[in-house]
């Protein structure tokens, strides 16, 4: 995988993890950002730069029919999170088992929890405001 630690999807997949290091109150609890990504890079910039927070670690896959995105993504560096970027990618087509196929490349990570989601827009709540909730006893 590539890494840079520094800072276009249409229909991203965002698989968010939290890490089975961390769970007690006393310590970091740190997460993952899974994305699969196609096109529109200044979404993908958007959304990078939006979850770039110390606690993350998030994980970069481009579709393999986008190499003007890849040659793009390859220049995106983070501030604050740890950025990989997948070396192996494949052609994935939306609904299509190759999509999973690509999720079970990002799932090589030693996470504990999986959230799974797909959309085009922002996330809707802060890191500020998600930490809280993945510590507390509602969520586990």
């Amino acid at each position: 995988m590539i890494s840079c630690n520094a800072t276009g999807i249409s229909k991203q997949t965002i698989l968010f993890l939290t890490s089975s290091n961390n769970t007690s109150t006393n310590s970091v609890m740190k997460h993952a950002y899974l994305i699969i990504a196609h096109n529109e890079y200044p979404v993908l910039e958007t959304l990078v730069s939006m979850i770039d927070d110390e606690r993350n670690d998030i994980y970069l896959h481009i579709d393999l029919r986008s190499t003007e995105l890849y040659k793009r993504a390859r220049l995106l560096c983070t501030q604050k999170a740890r950025l990989f970027l997948l070396p192996i990618r494949n052609k994935v087509y939306w609904g299509d088992i190759s999509q999973v196929e690509t999720e079970y490349l990002l799932l090589e990570t030693k996470y504990l929890c999986l959230l799974s989601f797909t959309f085009r827009r922002r996330p809707t709540y802060t890191n500020t405001r998600l930490y809280p909730f993945f510590l507390s006893d509602q969520f586990w």
